[in-house]
């Protein structure tokens, strides 16, 4: 019998009429497979995978395979974004076992949860050097089988070696003296000078490396890191990976110059990158920054948003079965859409009549707009008028289509991440309305996913109801913005908010050794071993956001402890980011920062919350701010101030203070010499 009809995540719905008697990964399943003696098949995927479909229907459809899953093994069914601690660990396994990684995962375990045998997406037939599905079962069940003694051997062995690579070297001493400039070095080893981004292979756009970057050029006036930045986000920009007429960006792109996307949207992705567009922005003044950051904030606003304020996780990658249907385009239907414009325009797109992927086109910025305009006879001003005259009737043509599916489940940590890119992008602006966005996130995400009395965060949202509690990303995520709404004007109940909250990670985070926190709650029972969260996946790692906030909430509420907290944190870090800074970019921003020194800046004064967000406008990462216009707000960086009829700004940093300064102007040209004044902009 089929266990998923009732289960809520998308994922598991999609296999819901499967043959397959799936389970949710449950404590029934569990004790089933223990009481039966037989092993478990794991199977892990998202709803937007393209390649988790086209095995659903290769595979799970198959009544001959589906009765002998049934038969030999204990199958289940692992939505990745509901239990991204399982997803994490036998991820690892797979890597152990195989050299493989990716979805859908497949991993064969004992009834004690321990791998022998794994996988990615297995094909209908052998080939290409891979077993098909079928052959993959014989083969695991045949083990089990008659090697029993073997399969035990090597699950504890392939468990040993998890452990060990989620241990720490006892040898913490670093190697270097001059960490900034050798992290940086590392860093660009695998930059693309041709084509932007990182490695040659799949492009991800890396945007926490990014990020490392541009606070390299902050330290260090560097222009080379930040001309790498500002490449790498035109390369992305113009590519098939963004969506030229819709706005947005997939998962990743299949080739090394970003125009094969893969398709799926994800949230997290898009809120990230803008984060990227408004640092950039905030360093640059260059206008396109901001307008391609609206454009994401747009396609999210459009396609993402739930009518409660909050929003979905993902758009697939597949429409009626195909693979970037929705997105791709025949010579006829681009034609079609735009009529005598199409001979202009499809040279600009890289459209053609035998198509530019399988028979189809991708639309990407084939050509520089400038020369182009101005070979074709056209001013520039006038060109970018049309093209946007062009895109909106190719939008058009494109609605008559069926929509991509959403995911519909809200994830607490991707919401919490995009009001996190919101209020950055509000900073870099002044737009108030991306303020008033990230606001509303805030406050639903503190009112429908954390629930003090209960002292619980949630993980995700369906139908208003939330379900299974949330991992270290989830409360940290919220943690991170919570502080950054305070900063912002928010008011102090949010920073009351996120001690509370702090107090919270600790004890259902930390562990009884080592000062790195765990990606599931200590309570958690249902895993072989606890992982720590601190490599940067698609996602920044929990463990380095948590340093920035305890680094931060030291200095917001005066405790010495959780600065020597974040301290130790690094310093167990040091050898393996050193070792690899672009598994662990985000880790190489915390580096960066206590090296140089958090800037601990306090206004005081009327008009001190306005000269705040002026502030703000510029890029300075290693902050913590404090702004009030008179002193009953009792905040350790305010007190003892002067708050007269004009603000102050009072600056600090690693045990110095400066004289105050009365101006954003003064505060940019000692802390931001490079800033572009909003006036020049």
């Amino acid at each position: 019998m089929n266990r998923l009809k009732q289960a809520k995540s998308s994922y598991l719905q999609q296999h819901a009429d499967n043959p397959v008697d799936w389970y949710p990964w449950s404590e029934e399943a569990l004790q089933y497979a223990k009481r039966e003696n037989k092993p478990i098949l794991v199977s892990i995927g998202y709803s937007t995978c393209h390649w988790c479909h086209v095995m659903e229907k290769e595979s799970f459809l198959d009544k001959d395979i589906a009765d002998y899953m049934n038969a030999f093994f204990v199958n289940i069914k692992i939505d990745r974004e509901e239990r991204p601690d399982l997803d994490a660990l036998y991820m690892d396994a797979c890597q152990v076992l195989t050299g493989e990684a990716g979805w859908p995962l497949h991993v064969f375990l004992t009834p004690d949860l321990k791998p022998f045998f794994a996988g990615t997406y297995f094909p209908p037939e052998p080939g290409h050097k891979k077993m098909s599905w079928f052959q993959a079962l014989q083969y695991a069940h045949y083990n089990y089988k008659e090697h029993r003694e073997k399969v035990e051997q090597l699950a504890d062995h392939t468990v040993h070696k998890l452990e060990k690579k989620d241990a720490f070297p006892g040898d913490l001493s670093v190697s270097t003296t001059k960490p900034v400039a050798d992290l940086y070095q590392k860093l660009i080893r695998h930059f693309d000078e041709a084509f932007g981004g990182f490695g040659t292979g799949r492009k991800f756009p890396h945007t926490m490396a990014m990020e490392a970057l541009l606070n390299h050029f902050y330290i260090s006036d560097d222009e080379e890191a930040l001309n790498k930045v500002r490449f790498t986000i035109n390369q992305i920009v113009k590519g098939g990976i963004n969506d030229q007429i819709g706005g947005g960006i997939a998962r990743y792109a299949v080739d090394q110059q970003w125009r094969v996307p893969h398709f799926e949207k994800m949230l997290y992705d898009n809120a990230l990158f803008i984060q990227v567009l408004a640092k950039t922005y905030k360093i640059t003044g260059r206008r396109k920054y901001k307008l391609e950051a609206f454009k994401i904030a747009d396609f999210i606003e459009r396609d993402l948003k739930l009518p409660n304020g909050l929003y979905v996780s993902a758009l697939d990658a597949d429409t009626e079965g195909v693979e970037g249907k929705f997105y791709t385009w025949t010579y006829d239907e681009f034609e079609q859409a735009l009529g005598e414009d199409s001979k202009l325009f499809a040279p600009y797109f890289g459209v053609s009549l035998a198509g530019n992927w399988d028979g189809v086109n991708i639309l990407y910025q084939a050509k520089e707009m400038f020369s182009f305009a101005r070979k074709n006879g056209w001013e520039v001003k006038d060109f970018r008028e049309k093209l946007a005259e062009v895109k909106t009737k190719l939008f058009n043509a494109r609605a008559e289509r069926v929509q991509p599916g959403a995911d519909k489940k809200v994830i607490t940590s991707w919401n919490a991440l995009l009001a996190s890119a919101y209020l950055e992008l509000y900073t870099a602006t002044g737009e108030t309305k991306y303020r008033d966005l990230a606001k509303g996130i805030i406050d639903q995400l503190v009112y429908k996913m954390y629930q003090p009395s209960k002292e619980v965060v949630f993980r995700a949202l369906y139908d208003e109801e939330p379900f299974e509690e949330g991992f270290l990303k989830d409360y940290v995520y919220l943690l991170r913005v919570l502080i950054d709404s305070y900063q912002v004007g928010f008011g102090k109940k949010y920073l009351e908010k996120a001690e509370q909250l702090l107090d919270l990670i600790f004890k259902k985070f930390h562990p009884s050794n080592g000062d790195l926190f765990l990606t599931s709650s200590v309570e958690r029972k249902d895993v072989v071993f606890a992982k720590r969260d601190v490599q940067d996946e698609e996602m920044p790692s929990g463990n380095a956001v948590l340093w920035k906030c305890l680094t931060d909430l030291s200095l917001h509420l005066d405790r010495r402890d959780l600065k020597s907290k974040a301290e130790s944190m690094l310093h167990q870090m040091k050898t393996r980011v050193l070792a690899d800074p672009l598994a662990f970019p985000s880790w190489v921003q915390c580096w960066q920062e206590e090296e140089e020194g958090t800037l601990e800046i306090a206004i005081a004064g009327q008009g001190a919350e306005s000269l705040s967000i002026e502030i703000q406008e510029a890029y300075a990462p290693f902050k913590v701010i404090a702004a009030s216009e008179n002193d009953a707000e009792e905040h350790p960086l305010l007190a003892h101030k002067y708050f007269g009829k004009s603000p102050l700004i009072f600056v600090c940093q690693n045990y110095a203070c400066k004289a105050p300064l009365n101006s954003e102007k003064e505060f940019f040209r000692e802390y931001c010499k490079w800033k572009v004044l909003a006036s020049e902009k």
